[in-house]
């Protein structure tokens, strides 16, 4: 009987599970290495009459290295899955809206509503870790949790809700926006010596540094609103997001809106560099040793002289 040579197109879409693995990945990686940095951040906004090195200096001194993971359970918690339901959510609404909106409008739309459902989703976690990292407290995750329940009930969990809505969803609207601009200039101009992915995939250095810029635009943007939601937080408080940049504004001044905006750029730069990059070397990766796993298992069912299949008595 004659071999019979097997003819396939290998299609490399990732299945969801490819995602979710690729997105987690990317999540641990940017969680334990970002950590200083938001940790710093919100300890900055809690005092912003401190610099960046300040911080730094008397959590050293007084806490020791460690509390500069302060949280880093909670936040684990929350960017493992978050991040998985956030890009999936992103990238279907992405394509369902690109061929009604178009390719330069369809971003903000996907990526507005995924950071929409995701922050209200993981909105208690978001809070419980702004506390310990805040406090440095050695409470852990349970017991910080149950205090705020004893002293506001329930329903303070989701406290600054409004305004890290308010953050989140124009963060991710401009960050999508910029970086699939800038993903498809990548795509038609190439670095060079460096050649396009097939399919039209970007290189791992170009999805890298795409993040980072647009990162870098969407932080800065946005925080003020990030100084509101923190200062809510902590305080327990509520209310528009407007009318805490207001209250900021009279009582500490214009500036007191960018407290901790370097540390805050300092961080989402490299993270989203980190987890974009990551997750598109993920799908790219994944992918492709599916489809060739599959393709090798059918071509050696499909061959008499295969060893293997002979050993086992096929």
């Amino acid at each position: 009987m004659s071999r019979v040579t097997l003819t396939r197109h290998i299609s490399i879409q990732p299945t969801r599970a490819e995602q979710a693995a690729s997105a987690s990945t990317g999540a641990v990686l940017t969680s334990v290495s970002m950590s200083p940095l938001e940790v710093i951040k919100v300890r900055q906004q809690a005092a912003p009459t401190l610099s960046m090195r300040q911080v730094f200096s008397r959590m050293i001194r007084e806490e020791g290295t460690l509390s500069l993971w302060n949280g880093l359970r909670p936040t684990l918690l929350m960017n493992v899955p978050s991040t998985v339901i956030y890009l999936t959510v992103y990238e279907e609404g992405r394509d369902r809206l690109t061929p009604i909106a178009g390719g330069a409008w369809a971003p903000l739309g996907a990526g507005g509503s995924a950071r929409a459902l995701v922050t209200s989703l993981f909105s208690p976690l978001e809070l419980l870790r702004t506390r310990m990292q805040a406090t440095g407290s050695s409470d852990g995750l349970g017991a910080t949790a149950a205090r705020v329940v004893r002293s506001g009930g329930v329903g303070s969990l989701w406290t600054g809700l409004g305004a890290s809505l308010w953050r989140d969803v124009p963060f991710s609207c401009i960050y999508w926006a910029l970086y699939e601009a800038l993903r498809r200039r990548a795509k038609a101009t190439p670095p060079h010596g460096e050649a396009t992915h097939p399919q039209g995939e970007v290189t791992t250095s170009a999805a890298f540094l795409a993040g980072a810029a647009a990162g870098s635009v969407a932080a800065l943007a946005t925080t003020p609103l990030d100084v509101v939601k923190t200062r809510q937080q902590l305080a327990a408080g509520s209310g528009a997001a407007a009318e805490g940049v207001l209250s900021v504004v009279r009582s500490e001044g214009a500036a007191a809106l960018f407290a901790g905006v370097v540390p805050r750029v300092a961080r989402v730069a490299p993270a989203n560099a980190i987890m974009i990059s990551t997750y598109e070397l993920g799908k790219r990766t994944l992918a492709p040793l599916r489809e060739l796993a599959q393709s090798r298992a059918e071509e050696c069912a499909d061959d008499w002289h295969c060893p293997i299949c002979t050993v086992n008595g096929r």
